[in-house]
């Protein structure tokens, strides 16, 4: 069962939004900016403009890292090939890059990873894994967050995602993807009441 909130509540709500051709850029119903970024260095030059953009909103950003193979890699040993080492440099350039912003983050790393489908080289049926992986990142990742970053560890809500948990001190918040509610889909039919509701 879902729950209704109160006008009061509904007035207080901020939602976070991944909204890159910026429909949303005038809700003030916005609280979190969210991007998505690769770790290699070329992709990390969209941080800097995105926390402007978000700043000159009021909101907080939120950057999900997608930790896609590099370097000629392939994705199978991916998570290994991280607890390995060999992405320190890429690790290295995301987590300076996000210290370099300088302003609280949300980190959202390796996001879905109990989705068995192929869409990410990440979710492996190895959640042991993929929770060594999102470690070394954390990890490292706080060299340069002078308590700045927020990380934010992302499943998809299916049966198997708490067999993925890295524990309590490897995640501030749980964030689960949303794709539709039926509730929800079934009377907003036409993205543009959507956006008329938030506005």
């Amino acid at each position: 069962m879902i729950a209704s909130a109160s006008a009061e509540e509904r007035q207080a709500l901020q939602y976070g939004i991944y909204d890159p051709e910026e429909r949303f850029a005038k809700s003030d119903q916005i609280g979190v900016e969210h991007i998505f970024v690769h770790w290699e260095s070329n992709y990390v030059g969209r941080l800097r403009s995105a926390s402007d953009y978000a700043a000159s909103r009021n909101r907080w950003l939120m950057v999900t890292i997608e930790p896609w193979p590099a370097h000629s890699r392939r994705g199978e040993p991916l998570l290994t090939d991280i607890t390995d080492g060999i992405y320190d440099s890429d690790l290295a350039n995301i987590g300076s890059a996000l210290g370099d912003l300088n302003r609280p983050v949300f980190v959202r790393w390796g996001h879905e990873m109990e989705d068995l489908t192929g869409r990410y080289p990440w979710a492996s049926r190895d959640a042991e894994a993929y929770i060594k992986a999102y470690r070394y990142f954390v990890d490292r990742c706080r060299l340069w967050s002078h308590g700045r970053f927020y990380f934010v560890w992302s499943p998809k809500g299916k049966q198997s995602m708490s067999a993925y948990y890295p524990g309590d001190e490897y995640g501030d918040y749980v964030g689960v993807s949303v794709y539709g509610l039926e509730q929800w889909t079934s009377t907003i039919t036409e993205g543009t009441r959507f956006l008329r509701a938030l506005s």
